[in-house]
């Protein structure tokens, strides 16, 4: 394999794609942000391949976008369930979950169960 490219910068490592990033931008790159690779491919540092996201909180929300999409979904009214993995109407989603509601609803039963075992037997 071969070794990413990176520069030492004021005692710091920086990748490849933040140095192009930076260079196409004109300027560091503000606190927080970071680079994605919209092909996925981390060696692929070309200023097409390459979008400044603001924070992690939106290089997230790309990649969870870009997961519906592969998945054959509409990630504007489409997510992926993180426990049954379908793609599904965003309003079967609690706000802000990760789990569809029927998956969501499963969980808080199962735990609700573990938890009444664990007091029936003695553990905390």
């Amino acid at each position: 394999t071969s070794k990413k490219f990176t520069v030492r910068r004021n005692g710091v490592t920086v990748g490849e794609h933040t140095v192009v990033a930076e260079r196409a931008l004109g300027k560091p790159l503000p606190h927080g942000a970071q680079v994605h690779h919209v092909d996925k491919n981390g060696r692929n540092n070309a200023n097409s391949n390459l979008v400044i996201c603001q924070d992690d909180k939106y290089h997230k929300l790309l990649h969870a976008r870009m997961r519906v999409k592969a998945a054959g979904g509409d990630p504007n009214t489409q997510r992926i369930c993180g426990r049954c993995r379908k793609v599904l109407a965003k309003e079967l989603f609690y706000s802000g979950g990760t789990y569809c509601k029927v998956c969501f609803n499963a969980h808080t039963r199962e735990r609700r169960l573990i938890r009444e075992g664990n007091k029936r037997d003695g553990i905390r």
